[in-house]
């Protein structure tokens, strides 16, 4: 008789960022932005260490990077719309207000990073880390995150509405006035993570197949009018 095979199970940890980026890499510490009105084509930064660069305000939609770091940059209130990000570090860097809506972000590592009101809306994120930043009043509605792992990062009123997630892992994050509606937590571990006031539909089904520990599990417990004994 023969052996009957069974498909191998899905990983439920996330593949890790691992972006490929090169030893040698050419200093960039100016970024000119293409003239409005499709002038120009797209800006691509390609192998660059792109360092101390400050722009406010600048159109940089459908910009393409790739095997490079962004250092000590500030872009405020500028526009990354449908943009493409593969194999990219960005250190120390200040995103604050920017818009990525629809952008593509893959194998790309946020490590203490401001990106406070940053809209991520319907933008697709693909074996992305973050660590140490700030998405404090980010909007990511209806974005796509697959392979996503958060550490030590703020969503502070931020909004996850119908975000669609896939072997995304979350630790000692602060979920404080966070929107989780219509987005599923199945098989997230939020025991290291601060939950308060966070918003959810009326059936909760977004906590379903979710981790909590007991305090955590208690306060969600008192929104449905449960007398938890302590």
């Amino acid at each position: 008789m023969g052996t009957i095979e069974r498909p191998a199970a899905e990983p439920s940890a996330p593949k890790p960022a691992d972006p490929f980026i090169p030893g040698q890499l050419e200093r960039m510490e100016d970024i000119t932005p293409p003239r409005a009105g499709g002038e120009e084509d797209p800006l691509i930064i390609a192998h660059a260490h792109v360092v101390g660069v400050r722009l406010t305000g600048a159109d940089l939609t459908l910009t393409e990077a790739s095997e490079s770091r962004f250092e000590d940059c500030v872009f405020l209130d500028c526009t990354f719309e449908k943009a493409a990000f593969a194999d990219v570090e960005f250190k120390g860097c200040n995103f604050s207000n920017c818009s990525f809506a629809e952008a593509n972000f893959s194998r790309c590592v946020f490590r203490s990073c401001k990106l406070t009101g940053a809209s991520f809306e319907e933008a697709v994120l693909s074996r992305v880390e973050v660590m140490d930043c700030s998405l404090a009043y980010a909007l990511c509605v209806r974005a796509k995150m697959m392979d996503v792992q958060l550490a030590g990062t703020d969503l502070t009123d931020a909004d996850l509405s119908e975000v669609k997630q896939k072997r995304m892992s979350v630790e000692g994050v602060k979920f404080q006035g966070t929107s989780f509606f219509r987005m599923s937590l199945a098989g997230l571990d939020l025991t290291s993570c601060v939950l308060k006031d966070i918003t959810l539909s009326d059936t909760m089904e977004e906590l379903r197949g979710c981790s909590m520990d007991l305090y955590q599990a208690a306060s969600i417990a008192r929104r449905l009018g449960v007398n938890v004994q302590e």
